[in-house]
C-alpha cells in the first residue's frame, strides 16, 4: 500500500540539472534527491521497527555529448557517479516502487543518426 511519506512515496523528490553547451559539444550534471521517508507509516508504535526512519539519498549523474555533423550524435554518461547504495531495508531491493537505484554506478553510450 502506497502512502505519502512511506518508502515507496517519499514526501520530496527533486532533480536539478546544470548543463553547458558550445559548438556541438554539451555536458550535463544531474542531481537526484530522494527525501527521507518512513519504512512503515502505519506502524502501531515507534518501537514497532527500530529502523523506521529512512535517511535522504542523493544521486549524481554525468553525461557528455557531441554532434559530429548534422546527422550523427554520440553521447556518453555515468549514472550514480558516486556509487551510492540504497538504504538497506526489507523491500528496498525487492521493488520499492523503483524509488532507489539498486544497480549502483552504471555507464551508457548512445549514438543517434538521421537518415
Amino acid at each position: 500500500v502506497q502512502q505519502m511519506g512511506g518508502i515507496q512515496d517519499p514526501r520530496f523528490r527533486g532533480n536539478m540539472t546544470v548543463s553547458y553547451s558550445n559548438s556541438g559539444f554539451d555536458m550535463a550534471v544531474n542531481g537526484r534527491l530522494i527525501g527521507s521517508s518512513t519504512y512503515d507509516p502505519n506502524a502501531i508504535s515507534d518501537e514497532y521497527n527500530d529502523e523506521d526512519e529512512i535517511p535522504p539519498v542523493f544521486y549524481m549523474d554525468l553525461s557528455a555529448g557531441y554532434d559530429f555533423n548534422d546527422r550523427l550524435r554520440l553521447t556518453l554518461g555515468i549514472n550514480n557517479l558516486t556509487d551510492v547504495m540504497p538504504p538497506y531495508l526489507q523491500g528496498t531491493y525487492l521493488g520499492a516502487g523503483g524509488v532507489y537505484d539498486v544497480v549502483g554506478r552504471s555507464f551508457f553510450i548512445s549514438a543517434k543518426t538521421k537518415f
